[in-house]
């Protein structure tokens, strides 16, 4: 790890060193490096609100200029809250050339998260892109794995998970209550929201006949 001398805070560290720094995430050593060091880790509980978040975003053109600031937490909380987009609607949108995505820039994309979830989030295109290619196992192989309780999924928690989906594939690549759901035999009943693939091009060629 470098000197305190060389860094004022921690994510001047953490722009400096990223892979030093997931490192040190990973193995929990953030807390330490920061009371050795005397850096700031984050702003108190309940600071980063939907409305602190949008103000914090409108400093920034794109999302990785908000996500390599100073700011870099408020960005992890729109995140975390699922307020991205409403945070960026602003933004200069910067898209890769054809053919850039492939198996290595996706795991180095997913690299930046610790859960499915929070890739997805944050860069749900790449997600969706390593999904359609069979690469996200691969992807995700060192994010960390949620160990939930025995008797966690009930079927009220099954049908709340459920909810945050809109198709049965994305439920299944993203959450264990799928599994839960199907072996228990909730599966039809939590998914009763949920747009078929046979609907879903229905909905799709109806919206192109009125185009």
């Amino acid at each position: 790890m470098e000197n305190k001398s060389q860094y004022k805070s921690l994510n001047e560290w953490r722009n400096a060193s990223p892979s030093v720094y997931y490192a040190a995430y990973k193995h929990g050593l953030i807390d330490k490096l920061c009371k050795d060091f005397g850096w700031d880790k984050k702003k108190p509980d309940g600071y980063w609100t939907l409305e602190v978040c949008k103000e914090s975003a409108l400093k920034y053109k794109t999302r990785n200029e908000w996500k390599k600031s100073i700011d870099r937490s408020g960005y992890d909380a729109a995140t975390r809250n699922g307020w991205i987009d409403g945070c960026c609607g602003h933004m200069e949108r910067v898209f890769k050339p054809v053919g850039y995505w492939t198996l290595e820039t996706c795991k180095e994309d997913a690299l930046k998260y610790n859960a499915r979830n929070e890739w997805k989030k944050s860069h749900g295109h790449v997600y969706q892109f390593a999904r359609e290619n069979g690469w996200l196992e691969e992807c995700c192989a060192h994010m960390e794995q949620i160990a939930y309780p025995k008797g966690y999924w009930t079927l009220e928690k099954c049908k709340e998970d459920a909810l945050k989906y809109n198709k049965k594939s994305e439920w299944r690549a993203s959450s264990p209550g799928y599994t839960a759901a199907h072996k228990n035999g909730w599966f039809n009943e939590c998914c009763n929201h949920m747009i078929s693939g046979y609907k879903e091009e229905q909905l799709r060629r109806n919206a192109n006949r009125k185009v």
